[in-house]
């Protein structure tokens, strides 16, 4: 099948997954959802007693039952609004230097109304699936690209998030983006793939922190290839540049901007989202609870949940079975995504902060289900030829 026609087959199945997840997902709204939203209505011109009403209205919809309770009880019978006290002028900033979500969603507002927000949601799943299915079949062939997607489209892990209303789901989908375009770039030397994986970095940077993180997928797989002395090592340079200059140019803008900075951002937990002083040492306060995190819950955490443990662990293998150097992206961003959590270690976000990571763990399984099946057939097919062999050589009696 060829990249137009497999595009195609992509834009139909991507828009019945969609519609599939998004009538089989609950919830598809959480806290960050209000705020979000309400920023969005006021990039689409609306007064701000609008702009907390339909924020409000799409959160009761689309949020867990628990949360809603939970915030309704604590507003007292009095209206939502996002009004920050002074000391915590910096947690709405935050919401603020990520406008990538709120615009798409302003922009579809004039001719869809507040059914906006699932239109970006759609627009996400589509892009995933495109992503997946486009770029593993020209990286691997069409069953890689099949299976991959099937392993994305039914894994709940990753789903639950892709389709919500929040921004979660534009980052997984621009990270697959990223992740895939990296990948293409070191297999075919195109330059479009480079223009390509540095717009998928600045609308990720736009969209959540993760995509600040993105040049260091593609210096790892530079330090690798320069370890194993490949020669690849050059083109992965060359992407950890064009990765690097619109992550530092966003990076630059906020402070620009007033946005917060690293130590503040670094102050949110320690200080409950600064509702309480800063802290003397909050690096020292975020590493030590890594380090907390690391040895026990993290660990145990994974230990109690072997099934996920295997899946990484078989993730890997496939994508080392490849023995192709375009799948270096696709292990480097398995520390990266780590790290991306381990700067903010809430662990009642620690499903969704990790959630891009399913994006190597379906490659890698989908390398791992095809290539070994390959090799498998081909190790049987061997075996059978040799015992006809034997039995040829065998004397009639």
């Amino acid at each position: 099948m060829s990249p137009n026609r497999a595009l195609l087959l992509s834009l139909v199945v991507g828009a019945v997954g969609w519609a599939t997840l998004w009538f089989s997902t609950d919830p598809r709204a959480g806290w960050d959802s209000l705020v979000y939203h309400k920023y969005a209505f006021e990039y689409a011109g609306l007064a701000p007693d609008e702009q907390d009403a339909l924020s409000w209205d799409l959160f009761t919809r689309y949020g867990s039952t628990p949360l809603v309770l939970y915030v309704t009880e604590a507003l007292g019978g009095e209206n939502w609004s996002f009004d920050v006290a002074r000391n915590q002028v910096r947690f709405a900033l935050i919401y603020r230097m990520r406008p990538a979500y709120p615009t798409m969603v302003a922009a579809a507002y004039p001719i869809l109304g507040t059914r906006a927000p699932l239109a970006v949601s759609a627009f996400a799943v589509v892009l995933f699936v495109a992503t997946t299915v486009v770029g593993l079949l020209i990286l691997a062939g069409p069953r890689v690209a099949v299976v991959a997607t099937g392993l994305g489209i039914f894994n709940v892990l990753l789903t639950q998030w892709l389709v919500t209303l929040t921004p979660d789901g534009m980052a997984i989908s621009l990270w697959a983006v990223t992740l895939t375009t990296g990948a293409l770039w070191i297999a075919q030397r195109r330059p479009i793939w480079l223009v390509a994986l540095g717009l998928a970095v600045l609308g990720l940077c736009l969209t959540r922190p993760i995509g600040v993180l993105a040049p260091a997928v593609f210096g790892l797989s530079a330090l690798a290839a320069a370890v194993a002395r490949g020669d690849v090592w050059r083109p992965f340079l060359a992407a950890t540049v064009v990765a690097a200059i619109p992550a530092l140019a966003v990076t630059a803008f906020s402070a620009a901007a007033g946005f917060p900075g690293f130590l503040d951002l670094m102050q949110s937990l320690p200080t409950l989202h600064y509702s309480s002083p800063d802290i003397a040492d909050p690096i020292g306060w975020i590493v030590s609870n890594d380090i907390y995190q690391l040895r026990n819950t993290l660990l145990v955490g994974l230990l109690a949940r072997p099934l996920i443990l295997a899946l990484v662990a078989g993730s890997v293998v496939g994508l080392l079975l490849s023995s192709k150097w375009w799948t270096a992206p696709f292990l480097a961003a398995f520390p990266v995504v780590l790290v991306s959590y381990l700067l903010h270690p809430s662990l009642t976000e620690v499903d969704r902060t990790l959630a891009p990571a399913w994006v190597s763990v379906h490659t890698g399984l989908a390398l791992l289900i095809v290539l070994g099946s390959v090799r498998w057939r081909a190790r049987l097919l061997e075996v059978a030829d040799r015992l006809t062999r034997a039995e040829n050589r065998i004397p009639l009696a």
